[in-house]
């Protein structure tokens, strides 16, 4: 009388005489790594603020300015009056963190951040890069010599506004990254 051999290997297990799997071990074990894995991703919280910081400003472009904005065609005259409004709202950050008032000074700046993120997106909805070619190259100039007010209005805010302060100045670089990228990328392709 022969006697099957058995042979167990990790969750599955072989039988040696038909050669079938124990697929539910090899089932239970995918199936607690995908559900392990997508745990760990749907458990992720959104960006928390760190302890003692406000609130981060409204970033919403008033409508008066949304319809000056919205009457220029031409995008390198749009970016120009872009740039001017975000000058506006830098120069009322300043002068509010000058006063201390920094409930004020954000809400410039969130009026700031409303400008720049309206105008990226504005220049992004070219299929056509040349057409934008100037804009670009117009955005990215202006974004330079924002940052250097920027930290200054920063260094004026305590810890609890300066945060947000910071966060803009990250996204202005970015957008000046993005700026010369579609810059030289469109230079290079020619």
């Amino acid at each position: 009388m022969k006697t099957k051999l058995k042979r167990v290997v990790g969750f599955a297990r072989f039988d040696e005489s038909y050669a079938s799997v124990n697929w539910f071990g090899s089932m239970a074990l995918a199936l607690a790594l995908v559900f392990t894995l997508a745990s760990g991703i749907f458990a992720q919280e959104p960006d928390e603020l760190p302890p003692g910081v406000v609130p981060p400003p409204l970033a919403v472009v008033p409508k008066d300015i949304r319809e000056k904005l919205d009457a220029e065609k031409d995008p390198s005259d749009r970016v120009k009056l872009a740039l001017g409004y975000m000058d506006s709202a830098l120069a009322a950050a300043d002068a509010s963190a000058e006063k201390n008032e920094y409930d004020e000074s954000l809400a410039a700046l969130g009026k700031f951040r409303a400008l720049l993120q309206d105008t990226m997106r504005y220049l992004s909805q070219y299929s056509q890069a040349s057409k934008a070619l100037k804009g670009y190259k117009r955005f990215e100039i202006g974004l330079r010599e924002f940052i250097p007010s920027l930290e200054l209005i920063r260094r004026n805010m305590p810890p609890s506004h300066g945060y947000h302060a910071e966060k803009i100045i990250g996204e202005v670089k970015d957008a000046r990254k993005k700026s010369v990228e579609k810059f030289f990328g469109e230079l290079a392709t020619d």
